[in-house]
């Protein structure tokens, strides 16, 4: 793998170097999921290395390194936070979750909480799972025609495109879409990166975004870009949550107390994704009565309808076998009270 340093105080030079080393975001990705199936450091350890990662804890930081990837040196744990973090590290150690500290941490309160955790046998094909369902969940898919590809390559596709006052192409590689007869269908992220490279000046190149392809697409062929059902993210992890009981032998009421504040918050942001779509349906219906004659507006109101109609039917699934809304509300009023009292904690500790 080519790597360019991004040491230059550029920042297309820094973008270019973040959209060809996917390392660390991956690298994240499988610490987050090693913190939530692990019960002590031991077990981090082990399934570390079975999710190819290698875990070095004898220093003053925490180190990794993707086996499975063509990494050439270890990640500091500091590295893999905001730099708004990095500035309140020295107060808030904390904030470095990836340290040796703060996974033995993570991992006591995981024991404290009595989490059912995924086995050793088992974590690194459930990572697998995870992710495949999100990457075939995308932010956006549209459809293009013939027309705007402006050539083929055996892998991928290379399409017309603005990038303000410039005009070249960026290649779309074959993960990024089917064949759709003639057609094309894309799925992007809405910050997924491309390349774009300069028709007049192949030597200038910058990156461009996966949402404002789509956006300049989808106004050239007038089709409408589906986009994605953020509520079903948490529908997902419902059932990732639900699954995991379910494998070790608890199902229906019993699953209500080993399912803990996470599971809740998710209902609740399914919840608030269903208002929240009940509000656009509303509006798209009142755009669409002044302008019966706007087949786009008309199609934008069905396919929010559709979208609500999916979250709803996906949600009741999960939570008409928990077997749970009966206790629902008592939870609830629990977690409220202890998300408070963490308030005042903290405010109190301000004050000090």
């Amino acid at each position: 793998m080519e790597n360019t340093k991004p040491y230059q105080n550029y920042h297309r030079n820094y973008q270019k170097y973040l959209s060809d080393n996917p390392i660390r975001p991956e690298l994240k990705h499988r610490l987050n999921f090693l913190l939530k199936h692990s019960l002590s450091l031991s077990d981090f350890l082990q399934k570390a290395k079975l999710m190819h990662v290698e875990v070095n804890a004898t220093g003053k930081y925490t180190t990794y390194h993707l086996t499975d990837f063509e990494q050439e040196r270890p990640i500091r744990d500091s590295s893999l936070i905001s730099k708004a973090d990095k500035k309140r590290m020295e107060n808030h150690p904390e904030k470095r979750i990836y340290s040796k500290e703060e996974i033995e941490k993570r991992c006591e309160k995981n024991t404290k909480n009595k989490s059912i955790v995924f086995g050793k046998s088992e974590i690194y094909d459930e990572y697998q799972k995870q992710q495949n369902w999100y990457k075939q969940n995308t932010d956006i898919q549209l459809t293009i025609e013939p027309w705007q590809i402006e050539s083929e390559t055996p892998d991928g596709i290379r399409i017309f495109v603005e990038a303000g006052h410039r005009k070249g192409t960026v290649k779309i590689d074959t993960a990024y879409f089917d064949k759709n007869g003639e057609n094309v269908d894309l799925y992007l992220n809405n910050f997924s990166k491309f390349k774009f490279l300069d028709d007049k000046n192949q030597n200038y190149s910058s990156i461009i975004l996966g949402k404002e392809i789509i956006g300049q697409l989808s106004k050239e062929n007038d089709r409408l870009p589906k986009r994605k059902n953020y509520g079903l993210n948490y529908v997902h992890d419902l059932f990732e949550a639900q699954n995991l009981l379910s494998k070790h032998g608890i199902s229906g009421q019993e699953s209500f107390k080993h399912l803990g504040e996470e599971f809740i918050s998710n209902m609740e942001n399914i919840e608030l994704s269903l208002e929240q779509l009940d509000d656009k349906i509303i509006a798209q219906t009142e755009a669409v009565k002044f302008n019966q004659d706007n087949p786009k507006l008309i199609e934008q109101l069905k396919q929010l309808q559709k979208e609500r109609r999916t979250l709803e039917v996906a949600y009741k699934e999960i939570t008409d076998e928990l077997e749970i809304y009966d206790q629902l509300e008592t939870f609830q009023e629990h977690y409220q009270e202890k998300q408070e009292s963490q308030e005042q904690e903290n405010q109190t500790h301000v004050r000090r």
